[in-house]
């Protein structure tokens, strides 16, 4: 598996500099997305989010969040703020560097990550890719661990994406249709909260409604019988 994370602007076609310049076709990064075994991510404008239908910064924070526990809470628990306290983890990855952390709760603050911070946090989501890849026009060839391309270099490099894209003829349209069929990972926690409350809820209650799996309404008034 490769992490692909891209940026938009200037380097995706949605969005070129200027008509000659050489930029990474938008189908590309669908056929990654959506017909290979890897996983692609949105670091630049997160309008691509919906172009490409890939995720970008608040899922790559929920997906830290998820492994790890809330990074505002890690933040507010060390003694000092600039420094770094263990965290308590039953996964074998390792939590990511603390002024990564410190970013991911200042996003959920304030709502902004830098893009190598993004790189950064994807390596520790992901310990165990082949390798990771960035496509940007502006440089971020510093960040350890990740190969770096501008747009033209990477089409050059990737060629082969082209005729393989062209090929599958992924079908966005379904793709977006899935996506919106396909429960958030915050409906699935609430209507687990609400189950996992329901066993406490006195038999009065639970004679009243239905505590059930389905996400959008996972509470029900029992029909009379």
């Amino acid at each position: 598996m490769i992490v692909f994370s891209f940026d938009r602007d200037s380097t995706v076609d949605v969005n070129p500099i200027e008509p000659s310049q050489t930029v990474v076709p938008l189908k590309w990064i669908q056929y990654l997305a959506h017909d290979t075994d890897n996983v692609v991510w949105a670091h630049g404008n997160q309008q691509l989010k919906e172009e490409a239908v890939i995720p970008g910064k608040r899922e790559l924070v929920a997906a830290y969040t998820e492994r790890w526990g809330s990074p505002v809470d890690h933040v507010n628990d060390r003694q000092y703020k600039h420094m770094e306290t263990v965290l308590e983890t039953q996964r074998d990855s390792q939590p990511p560097d603390p002024d990564v952390i410190t970013a991911a709760a200042e996003y959920l603050k304030r709502g902004d990550l830098h893009k190598h911070q993004i790189l950064r946090l994807l390596q520790a989501i992901y310990p165990d890719a082949e390798k990771y890849v960035c496509v940007d026009n502006q440089y971020l060839g510093y960040v350890d661990g990740w190969e770096y391309h501008l747009p033209h270099e990477f089409v050059k490099a990737y060629d082969y994406l082209g005729a393989d894209a062209e090929a599958a003829a992924v079908n966005m349209d379904a793709v977006r249709r899935s996506k919106l069929s396909t429960p958030t990972t915050k409906r699935r926690r609430s209507a687990a909260l609400i189950r996992q409350l329901g066993r406490y809820a006195p038999q009065s209650v639970k004679e009243m409604v239905d505590i059930t799996p389905n996400n959008r309404i996972p509470i029900r008034l029992r029909r009379k019988r």
